[in-house]
């Protein structure tokens, strides 16, 4: 009985902390998708998504074209912007991503621990 409140707690704890992780990162990206659009409304929208990756990822392409073929001007500014004025967002966006890698596994291995401890099939 007691294994069994166990299991779900920490079941239902896994499965909401992965919702909140990946509601995180939705949210964060939006969040900075808008500050860049806020301050070039030139930017086109693939533009945006590729200034919060490569923010996010720590590294300022070298060239505008950097991203590919569709990467229109200033993407290299909106990138550096986001790195200098926005950090904790983007860590916030760093946390959640290792949280979205880790915990699936994580809730596989409880899963698999239960039905082993219960004798499998």
């Amino acid at each position: 009985m007691t294994w069994t409140v166990v299991f779900w707690a920490l079941l239902i704890g896994m499965g909401f902390a992965l919702f909140l992780a990946y509601q995180m990162r939705y949210f964060a990206g939006f969040v900075l998708r808008n500050a860049i659009a806020a301050r070039d409304p030139s930017l086109a929208r693939p533009d945006l998504y590729d200034a919060v990756a490569h923010a996010v990822a720590g590294r300022v392409p070298d060239t505008d074209t950097d991203a590919g073929d569709r990467a229109g001007p200033g993407l290299v500014a909106a990138t550096e912007h986001l790195i200098a004025t926005y950090p904790t967002p983007i860590g916030y966006i760093r946390l959640a991503r290792t949280v979205c890698r880790v915990l699936p596994f994580m809730l596989a291995g409880l899963l698999v621990a239960r039905w082993a401890l219960n004798g499998g099939l």
